[in-house]
């Protein structure tokens, strides 16, 4: 019996039919749930890519928008006139802000004034936010937008159209006392040069300033406190007629030899002019900022050389530097830092051809000599802010000529192109500086010293500054051209004067004393974030 109940178990257990179809059933829901995951992931990275391409997209449309805003700006001017503390709506005010897009998508930019920290030039740098909206790629979504922020700095422009009504004379800030001679001509013949003096000027023997000729730039001599012509053969506008003599009230007006004081000014003192004022023009005497300057020069002791080859000046030192003494190269690239934008400068000498080259604002913190004895060539437009003094000996230093000459080209200086400032903070004691260049003894000695001497037939064309109660001291049949602006100006004997070409100083060097930076150029966008 048992056997017979056990084939019955054995045929039921074996029996298959019916699996099949469990099987498929299992198979087909696995299948589909397989399906449908790979549609969803698939769905799913569809999804992710589009958003990351909208989002990468609206990155790139808020970029645009930063480089639209700069290009705006950019091409309103080729510089922008800028007014101190001058708003940002002022400056971005009738641009296009906002571009849109048939797309849907669209871009709004706009800035922010950051205010420099520079107590000298302005630096003015820009905090630019763009904004980019692009639409979502998931219906119904909500739009997509970037963000981005950028900053752009206005570069002082390198050679700024002159605006100092100083730079068109010799100027002499002393006016120590009514009985001495703030300025004085010993024996200079035909001097053809503006002068201001906020003292007494005097002229002795055969000195003459001469009128100008025909297409000269005009000769104004202004005197506050007069003008003393103590010799017979001395002469204003003798042998042609300044364009104006303008002195104080009574009695400071003209005195002719040992004469009194209260002269008119004419033919009867030796002096002629087409116009004779006791209302002298006010200029002011221009400043300079030499701790300022040096903050933001290049090259200088804080921005040394970044390209430099040959015995380039060690600007980290106090020493003296012979700008002619050899081949050097000194070039600094525009740098933008935490301070703002430093304008590319160079200071470099090419021996065998005998050229400088001048570039921007240079800052040493030493003395600096020209005595090599030959004729150099600058080229360029560049002011030399010199910590200590600058001294010339039998050397020619002139702007770049337009013909091959030895000498300088007095009659074609090009002043748009090619004007060196040297300016000096430090006072020149005893070796090869002159004890009248010292002392001043022409007019009783105010113990004033020199920060510039040009010696023994030195030729300069350019202009001088002298910092604070230190004097300019031409010596020794020394020839120059140019402004010139100093405690005073201190003539030898037989110093030549070469008028200035017409026009006067057309562009000066960045940095001049007395002519603010207004003028700044746009640089392209940095540091950007978003």
């Amino acid at each position: 019996m048992l056997g017979r109940l056990g084939r019955l178990l054995a045929g039921r257990l074996g029996e298959e039919r019916g699996m099949a179809l469990v099987m498929a059933v299992g198979v087909a829901a696995t299948l589909a749930i397989t399906g449908g995951s790979l549609v969803l992931y698939s769905t799913s990275n569809e999804g992710t890519a589009n958003r990351s391409r909208a989002d990468q997209r609206a990155y790139n449309l808020a970029q645009s928008g930063i480089d639209s805003a700069v290009s705006q700006i950019a091409a309103r001017s080729p510089n922008i006139t800028f007014v101190p503390n001058r708003t940002s709506a002022n400056l971005f005010v009738g641009l296009a802000k906002t571009q849109t897009f048939d797309t849907g998508e669209s871009v709004t930019w706009d800035g922010a004034l950051d205010l420099p920290t520079s107590s000298l030039f302005q630096n003015y740098r820009w905090r630019l936010t763009a904004t980019a909206t692009v639409p979502n790629p998931t219906s119904g979504g909500t739009a997509i937008t970037r963000t981005v922020t950028a900053d752009v700095v206005l570069s002082p422009k390198v050679d700024p159209v002159n605006t100092s009504v100083a730079w068109k004379y010799i100027l002499s800030k002393d006016d120590v006392a009514a009985a001495t001679c703030d300025v004085f001509l010993p024996n200079n013949p035909s001097f053809q040069a503006s002068f201001y003096v906020n003292g007494t000027l005097c002229l002795a023997n055969s000195s003459e300033i001469v009128g100008p000729g025909p297409g000269d730039p005009d000769v104004d001599v202004v005197a506050k406190q007069g003008i003393w012509v103590q010799h017979p053969a001395a002469w204003i506008g003798r042998s042609r007629n300044v364009t104006s003599v303008q002195t104080g009230t009574m009695p400071r007006r003209c005195r002719y030899r040992t004469a009194g004081w209260d002269r008119v000014c004419n033919n009867a003192v030796h002096v002629n002019a087409n116009v004779v004022t006791t209302v002298p023009v006010a200029v002011p005497s221009p400043s300079a900022n030499f701790s300022g300057v040096a903050a933001v020069a290049s090259p200088s002791n804080l921005l040394p050389c970044r390209v430099a080859s040959g015995a380039y000046p060690n600007f980290a030192s106090g020493s003296t530097f012979q700008l002619d003494g050899g081949d050097y190269t000194c070039q600094n690239p525009f740098v933008v830092d935490s301070a703002g934008a430093h304008p590319p400068g160079e200071l470099s000498y090419n021996a065998t051809t005998r050229v400088l080259t001048v570039k921007g604002l240079v800052y040493f913190p030493g003395n600096l000599e020209t005595v090599s004895g030959q004729t150099i060539e600058y080229r360029g437009t560049g002011a030399i802010y010199v910590g200590g003094t600058y001294y010339q000996r039998q050397t020619k230093l002139c702007a770049k000529r337009t013909v091959s000459l030895a000498d300088c080209d007095w009659a074609n200086w090009d002043t748009s192109a090619n004007v060196l400032l040297i300016a000096t903070a430090g006072s020149g004691t005893g070796g090869n500086w002159d004890p009248q260049c010292l002392n001043k003894l022409a007019d009783g000695g105010d113990n004033s010293a020199s920060g510039i001497q040009l010696d023994q037939s030195s030729w300069f064309q350019g202009a001088l500054y002298a910092d604070g109660n230190t004097n300019i001291c031409l010596q020794n049949f020394s020839e120059f051209q140019g402004p010139a602006v100093a405690h005073s100006v201190v003539f030898g004997n037989s110093v030549q004067y070469h008028p200035m070409p017409a026009g006067g100083l057309v562009r000066v060097p960045f940095g001049m004393p007395g002519i603010p930076v207004t003028e700044y150029e746009v640089t392209p966008p940095t540091n950007y974030r978003g």
